[in-house]
């Protein structure tokens, strides 16, 4: 599992921005398969989002669940699926991103 923490001076509200900065933060799934780093281009990069942001109410410095994986790979390409959710498990946001492995 890995884990990623923003921490800084300023605490931030999820707005749309930052959601998708949270989505795209990891590389792709399919490099942890690989022997060596290896380069990729995204082919096609698609957010659809399920509540507008920011929401009402919601706190900043709120903690959020992303989670991702590749759906499948081969021939040089993969298709990743990320997605953020809130602690009380309501799906935020999900993005599914094509990626040519290149090198």
């Amino acid at each position: 599992v890995r884990a990623l923490r923003l921490t800084g001076a300023r605490v931030l509200v999820l707005d749309a921005a930052l959601c998708v900065a949270l989505l795209d933060a990891y590389p792709p799934s399919v490099l942890s398969t690989m022997d060596e780093v290896r380069p990729v281009a995204s082919v096609d990069f698609t957010v659809h989002f399920f509540h507008a942001l920011p929401r009402p109410g919601e706190k900043p410095g709120a903690h959020y669940l992303r989670t991702g994986y590749s759906r499948w790979a081969g021939e040089g390409f993969a298709e990743d699926l990320q997605e953020l959710w809130t602690e009380e498990g309501e799906l935020l946001a999900q993005c599914r991103q094509c990626i040519a492995v290149l090198g």
